[in-house]
């Protein structure tokens, strides 16, 4: 303990009627402190990977959505989402997104109209 700066044990006697005795251990501060930033690290790597997952599924998605709107230029936002296996609302997310890059465009109303792809 003393090698590695840990604070000194605790001995505490039991009472009269136990027969133990409680030690008790006390982590050494630097060490705590050097644990506490290796966690932040790896958090932040954690977080990163999770974001450039995040980016590729996004991007395959958008992907396959254009794929979809250029073999069917009639398919829903409902159908979509049916053959993607994602809710509707990821679905509108990717189609403002599609819309606002000026890669698609409605063209008609919801229900008579069609999509075109750039």
């Amino acid at each position: 303990m003393e090698a590695n700066h840990s604070p000194a044990l605790l001995f505490e006697p039991s009472n009269e009627t136990d027969d133990y005795t409680m030690v008790t251990s006390y982590i050494n501060e630097e060490f705590v402190r050097i644990h506490e930033e290796e966690k932040g690290e790896d958090k932040d790597k954690k977080l990163d990977t999770t974001q450039k997952t995040t980016q590729k599924k996004s991007s395959k998605t958008r992907n396959r959505i254009i794929e979809i709107m250029r073999n069917n230029p009639e398919v829903t936002q409902a159908e979509i989402a049916s053959l993607l296996d994602i809710t509707i609302d990821g679905v509108k997310y990717q189609i403002r997104k599609l819309k606002k890059e000026g890669l698609i465009n409605r063209v008609g109303g919801d229900r008579d109209g069609h999509w075109e792809v750039r």
